[in-house]
């Protein structure tokens, strides 16, 4: 059965969909989501910090004391020929908490146009926010070495789908390593 998870994402043309028989998350556009007919939305889990650092997260300097910042390389990729990044990081400032996805590629300083509609923001890197469900779908599919999966799971948009809302037009994807 599929569900939207949160409410987060209703206003843009992407959401998140979660699938109980294989457990994935996926970031699908609204007509495509559409087609599977999901009537139900989930509240996301909470993020379990102890968890993340089981699953391999590294904690990382903050400008603050208290703060807390958390990352996982998921892969780098090469596109055109350019090396480019892939992680997740987790955000506890305060006490307001954030999962994001983070794309980069440091020699470029993207020119977004229509990311609102996407759900992505910055410049260099580039990020997302995401739900643990998305999280857990994601080191799954490092766990198997699914690098087409993890571009899939985000409609390409960390991929060829860069097209679609910047200036980059990339034409080759080649993972280069993991982590």
């Amino acid at each position: 059965m599929y569900y939207y998870i949160g409410e987060q994402s209703c206003r843009l043309g992407y959401r998140f969909v979660y699938n109980t028989k294989d457990k994935s998350c996926k970031y699908m556009s609204k007509e495509a989501s559409w087609r599977l007919n999901i009537q139900k939305t989930l509240e996301s889990k909470d993020v379990d910090i102890n968890k993340l650092k089981v699953f391999g997260f590294k904690k990382v300097s903050s400008y603050r004391k208290n703060d807390i910042v958390l990352v996982f390389p998921l892969c780098s990729y090469q596109i055109n020929g350019d090396l480019c990044g892939m992680s997740i990081h987790f955000f506890k400032i305060d006490k307001q908490e954030s999962l994001t996805v983070e794309f980069d590629r440091s020699d470029i300083d993207f020119s977004l146009r229509g990311s609102s509609s996407f759900g992505i923001y910055g410049r260099s890197p580039l990020v997302l926010d995401i739900p643990i469900e998305m999280m857990q779908y994601l080191l799954h599919l490092y766990s198997i070495r699914d690098f087409d999966g993890i571009m899939q799971a985000f409609d390409n948009l960390f991929g060829v789908g860069l097209a679609r809302y910047t200036t980059l037009r990339p034409e080759t994807i080649i993972l280069d390593k993991w982590g």
